[in-house]
């Protein structure tokens, strides 16, 4: 009796292994239908570390935004500094466009229209165009409603002081019964005469600056979601993952750095500057945990997943180009605009050495970037291959 009820209680401990194991083991298989497989087929786990980039590239983009909005050095309007942040910015701005943006838009629409019946490689282009068109015709509607509201605040100003002036005529007529000519100008005509232009030329400037943030803003978004995905699905070896996260740190730091700078300019307040960084900085760790929700299902080879990469690059890229050589390269070093800035000599070489350097970042980057999307790339088409020849 002994040795069966033994027996029987050795029975019941193994059942409760076996129903243990069987449970991790599904609890497993759950984790990994939801975040994919967190091991490549060198066995290396990369989860945890495409984890640890959402806070580390989170990080990064507030350390570039958030200090030059509090710093007064920056916030001075005749600070040598913040010449050189904004030549700075442009350089970031055309090298971000060119070199990181666009060619992610041309490659994947190309490739999407090899299997029309007539390819059309240029679509990417033009796409790239379209961004372009997207921030003429913001900047023209943006004058043209500022340009509106002026007129009619002036026109009502012109009539109220009419009326003004017309009282005080005829009250100098009735003091007065003869005497010479007098001067019934008064000190508010002039005021208006000689300070109404520029007082509207002000407006619209600040209006303008603060349009370019938010579509800066905008044209950043678009991008840092798309980079955000690309990191977070790979699932390659940890290297290629570190020298991704590596890239798009820096690229994140320099490109709060630049949207700083336009915030700063565009004087929309301290609130809404750090609210606009923390939008901003936000984006791409979304884009990295949607990434790694997805990394089981996402195909980067899809119809779907090239349309939307090449529209939202594109997009963003044209955006971003014409930021960059209009609204930076063409007004602020514009010989005499650079002149009045920076009078001496050592500060317009500071700009232009600023505005190089700006570019060579973001050039450099393009390089560790180039290499985790082509090992990515490679090592997603030979698991494909494997999986095939497995079948």
């Amino acid at each position: 009796m002994a040795s069966a009820a033994l027996r029987l209680l050795q029975q019941i401990v193994e059942d409760d292994m076996h129903a243990d194991e069987h449970a991790h083991e599904h609890a497993d298989e759950h984790l990994e239908e939801v975040f994919g497989d967190a091991h490549d087929e060198h066995g290396e786990n990369t989860q945890n570390l495409r984890i640890a980039a959402i806070f580390i590239v989170m990080s990064a983009g507030l350390l570039g935004g958030i200090p030059p909005l509090l710093m007064k050095t920056f916030r001075d309007q005749g600070s040598i500094v913040r010449l050189l942040l904004r030549a700075l910015a442009a350089g970031i701005i055309i090298a971000l466009a060119l070199i990181h943006i666009i060619p992610e838009a041309v490659e994947p629409m190309h490739s999407l229209t090899e299997s029309f019946k007539r390819p059309y490689p240029h679509l990417g282009g033009a796409v790239v165009a379209f961004g372009v068109i997207v921030m003429v015709v913001a900047e023209g509607v943006t004058h043209a409603l500022l340009e509106n509201n002026l007129a009619h605040k002036s026109n009502n100003h012109n009539h109220s002081q009419d009326e003004e002036n017309g009282s005080k005529k005829m009250d100098v007529v009735k003091q007065v019964s003869s005497s010479g000519p007098l001067d019934v100008s008064t000190d508010d005509e002039e005021h208006h005469h000689h300070h109404h232009l520029p007082l509207a030329a002000a407006h619209t400037g600040t209006l303008r600056e603060q349009v370019m943030a938010y579509m800066f803003e905008l044209g950043c978004i678009f991008h840092s979601v798309i980079i955000g995905i690309t990191l977070g699905v790979m699932t390659g070896s940890k290297s290629d993952v570190v020298a991704m996260l590596i890239a798009l740190a820096f690229h994140q730091l320099l490109e709060g750095i630049a949207l700083s700078s336009f915030i700063i300019d565009a004087a929309v307040g301290m609130v809404k500057g750090v609210i606009m960084i923390v939008i901003y900085a936000l984006t791409s760790p979304v884009g990295i945990a949607i990434g790694i929700g997805i990394t089981k299902t996402y195909d980067e080879n899809s119809v779907k997943a090239k349309a939307v990469q090449g529209v939202f690059n594109g997009l963003s890229g044209g955006m971003l180009l014409y930021i960059g050589l209009v609204q930076l390269i063409a007004e602020d070093f514009q010989r005499k605009a650079l002149m009045a800035r920076a009078p001496k000599l050592w500060v317009r070489i500071s700009c232009y050495l600023a505005l190089i350097f700006g570019v060579a970042a973001m050039a450099i980057l393009g390089i560790w970037e180039a290499g985790g999307h082509e090992d990515g790339h490679t090592e997603g088409v030979a698991g494909e291959e494997d999986a095939h020849v497995h079948h």
